[in-house]
């Protein structure tokens, strides 16, 4: 039950394993829709990686010649080049694994092999999203040691914004 590098011939098992991933976390309560559009920007990713052209790497475990995981690392277009006090981030855009083969390890250990690269790749660390009530996610997180960095907090700007009653923005002016 090997892990290996992606190659271009994984494609299709990345298309539908992501396809998965992103369906899966869509209904789970993640923001990032599962639409054609964000799968081929992973996809553009995927491809990037396996051809140099942004530092990342992608990797598969296997098991009787079927791709059945998927891990997802590396540089982002939004963020290259940017000097940070973490030196060269990479981001963890994700593991997925079939869910008839959870519950073994697999996604730990898709995740420690992708990891390990980083570092020739000239990474210093790596950035890691995980949901509120994602507590799988919080595991991985903490077993390779990471630590709550920032919170994000999100506001809708369509229909009545928070900020748009007179008392939230009277409340906003006391406190600053």
């Amino acid at each position: 039950m090997p892990s290996r590098h992606a190659t271009l011939a994984d494609r299709p098992a990345f298309l539908q394993l992501w396809s998965a991933y992103l369906k899966e976390q869509e209904e789970e309560g993640s923001r990032l829709l599962a639409t054609s559009d964000n799968l081929y920007r992973f996809l553009d990713y995927f491809e990037s990686y396996i051809a140099g052209s942004l530092f990342g790497v992608v990797f598969t475990y296997t098991i009787d010649e079927e791709v059945v995981a998927i891990d997802l690392v590396g540089e982002s277009t939004d963020n290259q080049g940017w000097d940070t006090k973490g030196g060269k981030i990479a981001i963890f855009w994700g593991v997925y694994v079939l869910p008839e083969h959870r519950g073994k390890g697999l996604s730990l250990k898709i995740f420690h092999d992708g990891l390990s690269c980083l570092t020739d790749l000239g990474f210093d660390s790596i950035v890691t999203y995980v949901r509120p009530g994602n507590e799988h996610g919080r595991r991985i997180a903490r077993a390779f040691g990471t630590t709550v960095y920032t919170e994000e907090h999100i506001a809708p700007l369509h229909g009545k914004h928070v900020m748009s009653s007179p008392e939230a923005v009277e409340a906003l002016r006391r406190e600053v």
